[in-house]
């Protein structure tokens, strides 16, 4: 069974992973904080200072995700491809252990370049896909390693 190869599983966890930061990201109660005056009197006279918090969508509504989406939904597309190519390996073929591998470095990067906003968020689902690449890499079978000989 395919779902049991390790790294199946490991990409299934990058996947998982991708789509939990992102509903985070979109989600999360506490992306926008502040403070505001609460009027205390009958008159409207006096005021408390009420700190609020407020989600993405709560703040902008739904039309903020738009813009959004493509950053966002590319680390969720870059693991959905490294699942789907690591789901279909079937050891022989040494494209397909160069594609995860270019998958999980364009992950990567995009971590690295997103470091102090989203990538950090994304950065266990990079890690999960590294590994997926390198369990494929010390998993790939004996005929993709023998060279043909005349």
């Amino acid at each position: 069974m395919k779902f049991n190869r390790p790294a199946v599983k490991l990409s299934a966890t990058a996947h998982v992973l991708a789509w939990g930061a992102f509903l985070f990201l979109a989600f999360w109660p506490y992306s926008y904080q502040g403070t505001e005056a609460a009027p205390v009197g009958p008159d409207g006279s006096g005021g408390e200072v009420v700190h609020v918090s407020a989600s993405l969508i709560e703040v902008n509504g739904w039309g903020a995700l738009i813009p959004l989406l493509i950053p966002l939904l590319v680390p969720v597309a870059l693991t959905a491809l490294g699942l789907a190519v690591v789901w279909t390996w079937d050891g022989q073929k040494a494209r397909n252990q160069l594609l995860v591998w270019a998958l999980a470095a364009m992950l990567v990067v995009f971590c690295g370049l997103a470091m102090f906003s989203l990538g950090i968020f994304y950065l266990p689902a990079a890690l999960a896909l590294l590994a997926s690449a390198i369990v494929i890499s010390l998993k790939r079978g004996p005929t993709a390693r023998q060279s043909p000989s005349a």
